[in-house]
């Protein structure tokens, strides 16, 4: 049952994250809502299939049972944590800094012998000089 309760409150988490985002009544369907923001999204574009997916595993918890009122489908480990790393991606997506920041950046000026820079080229693998 705790992976039936994560896996809800991450649903609830991006249904709330689309609901906001997509500008949409309350009663948008989810893969409605998905579509309109996967045209934006480059995380929800490339999972929206998966994404809807696990769709339908929520609806299979919430709203169908078995005879005796269990439940009818249980995420696995596997999916639980596949489906935390996709809403964790559309929800704290990664910042451009300080992933593609260059913390190794040498500025020259004008009265800089030449040879000071091609050095500095050559040792530190670097082709780019910028004026």
């Amino acid at each position: 049952m705790e992976k039936v309760e994560a896996f809800l409150a991450l649903y609830q988490k991006l249904d709330e994250y689309l609901r906001h985002n997509a500008g949409q009544a309350r009663d948008v369907p989810f893969g409605k809502r998905l579509d309109a923001l996967a045209q934006k999204h480059p995380v929800l574009r490339q999972n929206a299939a998966k994404l809807k997916d696990y769709g339908d595993l929520r609806n299979a918890i919430i709203h169908h049972r078995d005879p005796s009122g269990g439940l009818i489908a249980e995420p696995t480990e596997r999916a639980l944590q596949e489906f935390e790393r996709i809403v964790q991606a559309i929800l704290s997506p990664q910042k451009l800094i300080p992933q593609f920041q260059k913390s190794d950046i040498h500025l020259f000026f004008p009265q800089d012998p030449l040879v000071t820079a091609l050095l500095s080229i050559a040792t530190k693998n670097s082709p780019k000089v910028l004026r």
